[in-house]
């Protein structure tokens, strides 16, 4: 990887690392999209910390459940998060 290469991650990394922490300053609840395999998967919930390799998101329905999300798997953010409704089909 050349310089430019290494260069450009980093500053956006930092933008990602900006964005989340001010959406973890709203105190709204997101949803982020990682990697997971050859998919994709979608997790719900508060930021509550936010370091250089990773977050953690804690679910609001149940406090306790945390997850840690590492930064390099975030494929979308979706802020705030919004349940997905379906129109009914005529």
């Amino acid at each position: 990887m050349s310089e430019v290469e290494i260069q450009g991650y980093d500053s956006c990394r930092d933008d990602l690392v900006r964005l989340l922490n001010k959406i973890k300053d709203t105190n709204e609840e997101v949803t982020i999209i990682i990697q997971s395999g050859e998919g994709c998967c979608e997790i719900t919930g508060c930021i509550c910390e936010i370091d250089d390799c990773f977050l953690v998101l804690i679910d609001s329905n149940h406090v306790c459940v945390r997850t840690y999300i590492l930064l390099d798997k975030i494929c979308a953010i979706v802020h705030p998060a919004r349940e997905c409704r379906r129109r009914p089909r005529d």
